[in-house]
């Protein structure tokens, strides 16, 4: 049996399980076997959609929050700006702890930084449930967003720590599919029980929701607390998928040292750049969809709107994410050099399939033909969220992938997700400022080649208002044309990746057979 020192880099990165714990010499630590490894990705699964979930259910709960008498005080009711600060508060508290939670965890161990940062998600939630007052309850937000930021730096990369090589992509998949799932669910049972009556003591049925997550996360807390500090510590040798015989533990770098060496990475600035677009129109989408399909030319009722936007997203969000992590497994897998051409491959065949089918919805005005295309382009859009994950750790060294994971986290929801809905708010307006100008309903329709029409300001108002029919459907037709910007960035990154392996093997680049991972002789 030859030493790990004398083992060629290639053998350990083809070599399956079984075969490099003979090339090793011996059995592959208790993180690479089943079961410690399925239980610890039930863990995460398990986590991830409860956090999910807690975040849909503020949103299904949302009409009976304006309406609970503690949280409005003296006032007759909140403002929409007051109720999407609550989502933004998380936000806020989220992605500036994921950097920090990072560097934290590099001096006092990744397990001890996860179980405080959960620790005090579950305490901002019990906090949520007896809020005594709005600003109370924007606080516990705040805080829910930073108790939950540790988790998602680390959860993804102990996921691809412990996931078989064969099905690494898969299992990446199977973490963004509680996403949408959790998501889906919260809003759907935070809608039911805040339409019900009080529990007990008067305390309105909404606040039961908050409590009732945080029954079912501590045993699932608790199980996370009895897995071994060996998956959380340092990652495990990456020779298996970066052709590197290394040590078992690599040491960590510093946070502005991970955050230099990841800016001069051109590789990894571009695929984030692209993904930050993505989440720039994927969160415009969520936000201005159900409003398009009641104001443009559809002319949907809300509940109708509502059914069709939620289910297209829980249902391709779930779907996508699972299927498309197994598509790039069939394909050969994520790892190194290869296989993150087959990912960068893989996104952009199917940014090339959403891009027109989307731009092409938009534009019907008949909804069996708007929701073919639509469910079409959602659900290839989802297809790629395991793949650009897989390449985010793949393109980066082992030793700096929380970090990766944690500024991608902030970038995306810095420069993707607020700034979207208002862009695409201010792009209407632009849009509709000529048929504004109509004070009165007979002006409104006198010139219809303006395509203007007479409606109430909102349900609840008995102001009327001149608005131009298709002002929001034009801007998210600009919005998700932004797509290719997207495209652009990954085809970058794609023709680098393949000058790297047309480099290291010296086969023209032409004639490279992508299906194998290899060049073609």
């Amino acid at each position: 049996m030859g030493s790990r020192e004398s083992i060629a880099p290639e053998e350990l990165a083809v070599a399956d399980e079984g075969s490099r714990e003979r090339l090793l010499g011996g059995p592959l630590p208790v993180a690479r076997r089943l079961p410690a490894r399925g239980i610890l990705l039930f863990v995460i699964l398990s986590l991830n959609f409860i956090l999910y979930f807690d975040r849909g259910a503020v949103v299904g709960s949302l009409m009976a929050i304006r309406a609970d008498a503690k949280i409005l005080g003296a006032r007759l009711a909140l403002t929409d700006a007051q109720s999407g600060l609550l989502f933004s508060g998380f936000i806020v508290g989220y992605m500036l702890s994921c950097p920090l939670f990072v560097a934290l965890a590099v001096r006092f161990g990744f397990k001890r930084v996860i179980l405080i940062s959960l620790s005090v998600w579950a305490s901002a939630c019990i906090a949520t449930a007896l809020a005594w007052s709005y600003g109370s309850l924007l606080g516990s937000r705040l805080v829910a967003g930073v108790g939950e930021a540790a988790f998602i730096s680390f959860a993804m990369t102990t996921t691809d720590n412990i996931a078989p090589v064969a099905r690494r992509t898969t299992w990446i998949g199977a973490f963004y599919a509680m996403v949408p799932l959790g998501m889906a669910v919260g809003i759907a049972i935070g809608g039911f029980v805040g339409g019900k009556g009080p529990l007990f003591a008067g305390m309105p049925a909404w606040r039961g929701v908050f409590l009732a997550e945080v029954g079912v996360a501590i045993p699932i807390l608790a199980l996370f607390a009895l897995v071994p500090s060996t998956f959380y510590k340092k990652p495990s040798t990456e020779g298996e998928r970066e052709g590197e015989a290394g040590s078992v533990e690599a040491a960590f770098v510093s946070l502005p040292a991970a955050f230099t060496g990841l800016l001069r990475n051109a590789d990894y600035a571009l695929l984030i750049a692209g993904f930050c677009v993505f989440s720039f129109v994927a969160t415009a989408l969520s936000v201005w969809g159900i409003p398009m399909l009641m104001e443009g030319p559809l002319r949907l009722e809300g509940g109708p709107a509502a059914a069709l936007i939620g289910g297209a997203t829980a249902l391709c969000g779930v779907g996508g994410a699972l299927l498309g992590g197994g598509l790039v497994d069939l394909l050969g897998g994520s790892q190194g050099d290869p296989g993150l051409a087959k990912c960068l491959w893989f996104n952009q065949s199917m940014l090339a399939i959403a891009i027109p089918c989307g731009l092409l919805a938009f534009l019907q005005h008949t909804l069996w033909k708007f929701l073919i295309l639509f469910i079409v382009a959602m659900f290839t859009l989802f297809l790629v969220t395991a793949p650009v994950n897989a390449c985010i750790l793949t393109i980066v060294p082992p030793t700096i992938r929380p970090y990766a994971i944690a500024i991608s986290v902030f970038l995306l929801h810095a420069v993707g997700d607020f700034p979207s809905p208002t862009f695409v708010g201010m792009l209407s307006d632009r849009f509709g400022r000529q048929c504004r100008l109509h004070t009165d309903e007979a002006a409104c329709h006198a010139n219809r080649s303006e395509r203007c029409c007479w409606r109430p300001i909102s349900h609840t108002d008995h102001a009327w208002q001149c608005w131009y029919e298709v002002q929001l459907r034009n801007a998210l037709l600009i919005t998700f044309s932004l797509l290719l910007v997207t495209l652009l960035c990954w085809n970058r990154v794609y023709h680098r990746v393949r000058a790297r392996i047309g480099s290291a093997v010296g086969i023209p680049l032409p004639n490279e057979d992508l299906g194998n991972g290899t060049a073609a002789e």
